[in-house]
């Protein structure tokens, strides 16, 4: 949606003389390397495909889970791209899909509420996003680049309970129960809220 409205104003836009620099560019998003839910350690690659438009994909491995104190493990892929208007300036638009599993202990409830027990078990969650994208972009000298980002959009969590006694026992009230986190199965359209901060090294035409 917020590409959508940003695309229909492009018009309106007083385009500098500017254009962004040529050449092939790397970066790493900083922010998904200390997110609190499922960091990434991350890296991608962007192509200038015309003076004002740029083309990205990157790849990021997911090691950990800072919330619950759980070793996490899975990918993530995304594609993205970038109209620059005033050269630091920059909105576009993107997909990403993630898988991610992680080994969660909780205490868990039966069904008849009153008996429970503690057990291990993995999680195995998908999420598919798209989602419209405004940055900033900074230079420090020719080569070295960053600034930071936000990305609004939809996406689609499907997120399955593996090697579970009993599946239908839930997280005790007292306990961390937030969907999509811990609990019950679940898949669902969830808002998809993706902040960043980027760092990146230009290599020359």
């Amino acid at each position: 949606m917020l590409a959508l409205v940003l695309l229909v104003t492009i018009p309106t836009l007083k385009l500098a003389a500017q254009t962004i620099p040529p050449g092939v560019k790397i970066f790493t998003n900083a922010a998904r390397n200390i997110s609190v839910l499922h960091p990434s350690a991350n890296i991608g690659v962007e192509f200038a495909v015309s003076e004002r438009i740029a083309l990205s994909t990157d790849i990021g491995v997911y090691y950990y889970h800072y919330v619950l104190d759980e070793p996490t493990d899975g990918l993530s892929l995304a594609a993205e791209g970038r109209y620059f208007f005033r050269r630091k300036w920059w909105f576009g638009a993107g997909i990403s899909g993630s898988k991610i599993n992680y080994t969660s202990y909780d205490a868990l409830v039966h069904e008849d509420g009153e008996t429970g027990t503690s057990q291990s078990y993995s999680v195995n969650k998908g999420l598919l996003l798209a989602y419209g994208l405004f940055g900033y972009r900074k230079y420090v000298g020719k080569r070295f680049f960053f600034g930071p980002q936000l990305g609004l959009g939809l996406g689609f969590m499907d997120r399955k309970i593996v090697g579970r006694a009993s599946p239908e026992d839930r997280s005790v009230p007292i306990d961390l129960n937030i969907k999509g986190v811990r609990g019950d199965e679940w898949d669902n359209i969830v808002p998809a809220v993706k902040p960043g901060f980027i760092f990146g090294y230009r290599f020359s035409k």
